[in-house]
């Protein structure tokens, strides 16, 4: 008897982009404007909400904006006016969308794999991911401010890439 192999498939830009977009239209019941071309937003303090998926197929799928565009999820998500959300709505809300969007990358690798709870950082420049390299980005807006959408996949220590999330 002969045991195949399944080869995991990672989501094309495209289709990171698409599966972004449906995410934030279930979840905000808004849209968000997908950007070929990467904002200049280097002098920004952005956010990064993240999680990893592991087994077969291991990686992360990260979600970076501005603590402006971050509250203002909390405040879709939980239908609340910006100055009443607290930073933990804040963190809630912003990890609620990276869990939602990894979930949707996790079922697109067709490999076993685990989702792991979503993890939010104030400043994506303070994020470094030795092993991994990133595989995809989408870059958007909403409201005003920039998002992106990046999926990283760790790979063996000969591929290993110093590569800081934040390095924009």
């Amino acid at each position: 008897m002969t045991i195949e192999s399944i080869t995991p498939v990672l989501p094309s830009q495209e289709e990171l982009a698409e599966l972004a977009a449906e995410v934030w239209g279930s979840f905000l019941d808004d849209e968000i404007v997908v950007g070929l071309d990467a904002p200049d937003d280097s002098d920004q303090t952005m956010m990064v909400a993240w999680v990893s998926i592991t087994g077969e197929w291991t990686g992360h799928l990260q979600v970076l904006t501005t603590p402006a565009g971050a509250q203002c999820i909390a405040s879709a998500m939980f239908q609340m006016d910006a100055a009443e959300i607290s930073p933990e709505e804040v963190a809630d809300a912003f990890g609620e969308i990276a869990n939602m969007v990894g979930g949707g990358v996790k079922g697109m690798v067709g490999v076993h794999t685990a989702l792991s709870l979503p993890q939010v950082v104030l400043d994506s420049r303070a994020l470094i991911s030795p092993e991994a390299h990133q595989h995809s980005t989408v870059h958007a807006v909403w409201r005003g401010e920039p998002l992106q959408f990046a999926l990283w996949e760790r790979g063996p220590k000969t591929e290993w890439h110093n590569n800081a999330v934040g390095g924009m």
